[in-house]
């Protein structure tokens, strides 16, 4: 049994602060956080979209939606096993990888500049951890 009381329609709920301090208090902190991430992401965008044209990046999607639909039909004939099922998405990971390493050129180089850019971001995660404690 909870010793939570009762309710009371002449009890006053909420904060005892007058006007949304806290709310803007949050926000402004929320701000500080993300606005180099923001910076970050706004300095990457360009260099990953100079590696690759518009025919480029619409061969890529048009080989993950094979790869997609070769896994879903095999997932199928896999039923309820989630052990295959999750070999059989590792599969499909890897052979997406492997063809679009073949059809485009620059994909190794974007890759490498993906990592980069997500240690860059995990550095700014760590660092905007350590100053708020």
């Amino acid at each position: 049994m909870s010793g939570y009381p009762r309710k009371d329609r002449d009890a006053r709920t909420g904060s005892s602060l007058r006007g949304p301090y806290l709310l803007a208090q949050r926000q402004a902190e929320l701000t500080r956080a993300t606005k180099p991430h923001e910076r970050l992401a706004k300095q990457q965008q360009p260099l990953e979209r100079s590696l690759f044209s518009k025919s480029d990046l619409r061969r890529a999607a048009e080989i993950g939606r094979q790869v997609n639909r070769e896994w879903r039909e095999a997932s199928i004939k896999a039923g309820g096993d989630s052990l295959r099922i999750g070999a059989l998405k590792l599969a499909a990971r890897k052979k997406l990888e492997r063809i679009l390493a073949r059809d485009l050129s620059q994909y190794r180089q974007w890759k490498a500049m993906r990592r980069t850019h997500l240690r860059a971001h995990e550095k700014l995660t760590q660092q905007t951890q350590a100053a708020s404690r």
